[in-house]
């Protein structure tokens, strides 16, 4: 599912109803974004043997059988375990963002020790990759020591790659995203709400077809992650980085087991309130 979490708590009473309606409204709004694939935790079925998007209702096919471990997150959401050696997921040829030129991946993980290291962003550990050989139009977004990673292969070209100068701390909770805009020839990385690295003046064709790794850097398992996945979006479209890292970091570390309540009760209100004569 997309996550949108509005913290409403500190808010004083006679604001809990426009709150409430804003955040009805968001609701909406976010229901027309250009989300394309969505794989979140709270989908993954371990006995079934598949990992669910609900948009699309695409399967993400589980290697050697990744556990789902209940409030993994200090959100309370559940997280998908992974050993670092023989677990993550493939996913088909034919997906996106195969044979797009411009779109966003996000997502969000915990890692238990430091990710594979290199200059390039295909030495990293997957977190979503379709690293392929040679320099052709590929991608993977990642973990590359403790830092965040993200790259494209520019076919023909050279591989571009985005290494984040900040650290993040081991088990702590990352929301990291790549934007590639073909129209500004713009590849940009996001964790945590901020730009962490980006690179211009590229020429960016469509994505190759083939298969990719969720958990590792290439559809055939190398470089996986030793962690916890929580969630992977994919859009067709360049979407605000900061604001979808902030927005998946909170949906994955604050718990607001009332949210919904508080917008339900503020949307009765306005509507008692309309009726009064």
């Amino acid at each position: 599912m997309m996550h949108l979490k509005t913290n409403l708590s500190h808010l004083p009473r006679k604001c809990l109803v426009v709150a409430g309606l804003a955040a009805f409204i968001a609701s909406i709004n976010c229901a027309h974004a250009t989300l394309v694939l969505d794989w979140s935790s709270s989908t993954y079925n371990p006995s079934s043997g598949f990992w669910l998007d609900s948009i699309g209702f695409v399967t993400a096919t589980p290697i050697g059988s990744p556990t789902l471990v209940a409030g993994a997150f200090s959100g309370g959401e559940p997280g998908i375990s992974l050993n670092g050696s023989n677990q993550y997921f493939t996913v088909n040829t034919g997906l996106e963002p195969q044979n797009l030129d411009t779109f966003t991946i996000a997502a969000v993980f915990k890692a238990r020790v430091n990710g594979s290291t290199g200059a390039n962003w295909y030495q990293g550990t997957g977190v979503v990759g379709m690293e392929q050989p040679g320099i052709v139009n590929d991608f993977g977004l990642g973990w590359n020591g403790n830092k965040v990673e993200g790259g494209i292969g520019i076919g023909g070209g050279s591989d571009q790659t985005l290494l984040s100068s900040s650290t993040f701390a081991l088990n702590s909770t990352i929301a990291e995203a790549m934007t590639v805009n073909a129209s500004t020839g713009t590849v940009t990385l996001y964790a945590n709400g901020s730009l962490v690295g980006q690179i211009s003046g590229l020429t960016i064709a469509a994505r190759n077809s083939g298969g990719y790794g969720l958990g590792a850097i290439t559809v055939n398992g190398d470089n996986k992650l030793n962690g916890f996945l929580g969630e992977i979006q994919i859009y067709d479209s360049v979407e605000d980085g900061r604001a979808l890292t902030s927005s998946l970091l909170t949906a994955y570390t604050v718990p607001e087991p009332g949210s919904a309540i508080l917008v339900l009760t503020g949307l009765a209100a306005l509507s008692r309130r309309y009726r009064r004569p």
